[in-house]
């Protein structure tokens, strides 16, 4: 009989086993030069409670060494090693390396870190919160002045930390030089940069130092050195790694920007050399040095440039535009989403007075979006369309310039609150081009992406596909000063569900570049959302194409706040047969419906913050119009809230997304009814 008193009963035990655990990160921190670095422990642990036949191998990247026993581990063993840095510690540098751990077939990876500061950094840093992310204006050392080259003191750099940035491949840096007259608290936030960073959906942070106080200077004092551009961003790096926004000290990619007067120090920048340089972007900005960005842009990097009507930057950009062809760079002229994930060469017109040429349209944040630096990986994918064909929906999405590789995920609802997988696409590292997927049609699409760490992004905007009865076109766009926060929208998906008809979504810009034809469709359902001043509501291609559409027979819903506003009057009523009204002041109310600033759409739970009576101030962006057939009336005032032409054309005075999800149904119909 067996010992347990049962023949064949005894359980088997696992034969004892061996497994290595190491963490993936070890810090020793940061302090200033002329202090000592400490050591740091490096925890080894045998599980399985066999232990190893073999030694610990240790192999080290990088200046740091790894001091303790390599004996084989017992079992159940805790072995703590030693970490300490090598070389000099008595000047600022930033150390990073990894250390490459073997036993028994077992292999794990850690990365070493610390940093040593300039002792003039300051200490205790407040990081405020600004435009979903962190921000600081700190008195750096290596700022461009005071230095001998100019009388100007203030060394202030401001540093902006998306709330999306992850650093895990070191601290990518866009770097902006501001023009005449500037002060960098101001010029930031009237620029919107730290809007734009968070909108491109970079892992970046953005650094904008204070260049000639308030003068019409274009000297960067120690940025126009050799070895200035280098020791700024080693600075910041520092900075954000010792006050734990980055996890490694380590400098990633750099793209340079410059508005008007700017453009002499990033000038020298690239003559300097310093760092690898990933882009230029010039906002009105190329007075002279057409050489430096001619030879920057000969190697293949990527460099835009802009220019306003009659400017004085128009012959330069001529003159570079043409040098850069006459090497076989391919010029592009036009900054939409294709020309700019095509091509690495922009240089043209922005119809926009000079100090608007970094803000409007959300030029800054496209343009560094295509620059070829990675996207955080909770940037989510941009929608293309979704058009109805045949008995499937074709999903379309950009690839990113620069994006690792990555699987994307096509997503489907009946209701826009439970998704399943339709579709995955795999994506791999290489120049940003559409991607697209054939699946079955939902009335609710949207794509996500994973990365190869594991990390899956936010969700994109949400589209449809039931039919082609329709096309919705999406050009709600304004993140900036705007009352949508959030970086994503179902307004389409729910506008073409409202309809009670067959739909399909493009973007705006799909229907600009030609991607998606306006004249596939007879009707179309064409919403900008939540239109400024500084927002452009239609481009001049859109409004051609939209004319010679409506020619030809099209019938078309246009919706916005503020969007007649926007509106040249001479457009307003050509295109749409519409003028604004004189005198009214508009309810938030239209037809008896109420208009609310962001209605409960499947999906999303509305921010508290956001909600109450103070939420919406409807007296600043809704239009009260005046056209041929008043279709909606404001409650209780003169004025159109919705205006049709012949039958053929009806203009919205506001965004028919703020209508409840009770309402926005009916008051289409009537819409859909008018022009039938």
């Amino acid at each position: 009989m067996d010992p347990e008193g049962v023949a064949g009963s005894v359980q088997a035990r696992p034969d004892p086993w061996f497994a290595l655990q190491a963490p993936a990160s070890v810090s020793l921190g940061a302090v200033r030069a002329g202090e000592a670095l400490g050591a740091a422990a490096l925890s080894l642990e045998a599980l399985g409670g066999l232990g190893s036949s073999g030694a610990v191998v240790i192999e080290v990247e990088g200046p740091f060494e790894v001091v303790g026993s390599r004996d084989p581990l017992g079992p159940r063993e805790l072995r703590r090693l030693e970490v300490r840095a090598t070389g000099a510690q008595g000047l600022p540098r930033l150390l990073s390396g990894r250390a490459r751990v073997e036993v028994d077939g077992h292999r794990a990876e850690v990365a070493l870190s610390a940093a040593i500061l300039d002792p003039k950094i300051p200490d205790g840093v407040r990081w405020g919160h600004a435009a979903l992310g962190r921000q600081a204006v700190i008195a750096m050392p290596s700022a461009p002045f005071p230095h001998r080259n100019g009388p100007y003191q203030d060394d202030s750099v401001l540093i902006f930390v998306p709330d999306h940035f992850t650093g895990r491949e070191g601290v990518n840096v866009v770097l902006h030089a501001h023009g005449y007259h500037a002060r960098v608290r101001d010029v930031t936030p009237a620029h919107a940069l730290a809007e734009q960073v968070v909108l491109s959906g970079r892992d970046v942070v953005l650094v904008a130092p204070q260049g000639p106080l308030m003068a019409a200077d274009m000297a960067l004092g120690k940025l126009d050195k050799r070895g200035g551009l280098r020791r700024l961003l080693e600075d910041v790096v520092a900075v954000l790694y010792r006050d734990g926004l980055a996890p490694i000290p380590a400098l990633g990619e750099v793209v340079l920007t410059a508005h008007s007067g700017g453009y002499r120090g990033v000038a020298n920048m690239l003559d300097a050399e310093d760092v690898p340089v990933k882009a230029v972007h010039l906002f009105d900005a190329l007075y002279s040095r057409v050489s430096a960005f001619y030879m920057f842009g000969r190697r293949g990097a990527v460099v835009r440039s802009s220019f306003t009507w009659k400017s004085a930057t128009e012959d330069d950009n001529a003159q570079l535009t043409r040098l850069l062809a006459s090497n076989r760079v391919r010029v592009g002229e036009r900054f939409t989403e294709r020309e700019l994930r095509r091509r690495r060469a922009t240089i043209g017109m922005m119809r926009v007075p000079h100090d608007e040429t970094v803000r409007t349209g959300q030029i800054y944040a496209r343009l560094l979006a295509t620059s070829g630096l990675r996207p955080s990986p909770l940037s989510p994918p941009i929608l293309i369309a979704t058009e109805h064909e045949g008995d499937k929906a074709r999903v379309r999405w950009w690839s990113d310039p620069g994006e690792p590789a990555r699987r994307c995920v096509v997503e489907g609802s009946e209701d826009g609150l439970a998704w399943h997988t339709l579709a995955e696409v795999a994506v791999a590292a290489e120049e940003g081009v559409e991607r697209e997927a054939l699946v079955a049609p939902m009335p609710w699409l949207r794509v996500r992406a994973l990365d190869q760490a594991g990390g899956e992004s936010l969700a994109s905007d949400r589209y449809g596909a039931t039919g082609r009865r329709w096309l919705i076109v999406d050009g709600f766009d304004r993140a900036i000063d705007g009352r949508w926060p959030l970086p994503s929208h179902g307004f389409a998906a729910a506008l073409g569900n409202a309809l009670g008809e067959p739909f399909s979504v493009a973007s705006h810009d799909a229907v600009a570049e030609g991607l998606v034809k306006l004249t596939d469709y007879a009707r179309v359902l064409w919403f900008v959302g939540d239109e400024g001043h500084r927002d452009l509501v239609l481009d001049p291609y859109e409004w051609r194409l939209l004319d010679a559409w409506l020619d030809q027979g099209g019938r078309l819903i246009f919706s916005g706040a503020d969007a007649a506003e926007g509106l040249r009057p001479d457009l307003l009523a050509n295109l749409f047969g519409v003028s604004l009204f004189d005198g009214a002041t508009p309810a938030a109310r239209a037809a008896g419906r109420p208009i609310a600033a962001l209605p409960p759409l499947p999906g999303f739970e509305r921010p508290d913050s956001l909600d109450g009576p103070d939420a919406f101030n409807g007296l600043d962006v809704l239009d009260a119009l005046d056209g041929p057939d008043v279709i909606w009336s404001y409650d209780g005032h003169h004025g159109g809230a919705a205006v049709g032409r012949a039958h053929r054309v009806v203009f919205v005075g506001f965004g028919l997304e703020n209508l409840s999800d009770a309402d926005r149904a009916p008051a289409l119909s009537e819409l859909v009814k008018y022009l039938k």
